[in-house]
């Protein structure tokens, strides 16, 4: 059976129905786009100014590998290697694991620091062919769901003075 990935993003969702903070609703807004960005092969979505600072810094820990990807060309090769190889819908990863996502004054993802709080209990579990998603059905499912983000003076409530 696949995974009903339209559900990736409901804790967000709930999220920004009570969070009433500006500059939080426009950080969660920013991760569920990325999120679904991602799932839906659209990465280089993900490095435009008002989404991603100019030289990002990705840390993961995970699987008995630490690395460290810096520069939106090195971490751009790694969305494109997951949305070319489908990578990231062909297995089911289970493990807990915390994030960190760092963000700049202007609601830019700064970074990722990835950890996983037990590695001796991650699991990587195959998926059966037919219930694997590829990037292209992760698109057509998620496409409709991907909202743009809103400006950023927008959303804090800020004349823009870049209008002016």
């Amino acid at each position: 059976m696949k995974l009903d990935i339209t559900r990736t993003n409901q804790a967000i969702e709930r999220l920004l129905e009570t969070t009433e903070s500006p500059r939080h609703r426009f950080l969660l807004q920013a991760y569920h786009r990325h999120r679904y960005l991602e799932i839906a092969g659209r990465y280089e979505e993900i490095f435009a100014p008002d989404m991603m600072v100019e030289h990002p810094v990705y840390h993961f820990h995970a699987l008995g590998i630490s690395t460290t990807l810096e520069g939106q060309d090195a971490i751009r090769g790694l969305y494109r290697t997951w949305a070319e190889t489908g990578e990231c819908v062909m297995y089911l990863y289970k493990a807990r694991e915390e994030m960190i996502w760092p963000y700049d004054d202007r609601g830019r993802l700064i970074g990722e620091d990835v950890w996983k709080v037990d590695p001796d209990k991650a699991e990587i579990i195959k998926i059966a062919p037919a219930d694997v998603i590829t990037t292209q059905e992760a698109a057509q499912i998620l496409n409709p769901l991907i909202k743009p983000l809103p400006a950023f003076e927008k959303a804090m409530g800020m004349a823009d003075s870049r209008r002016r």
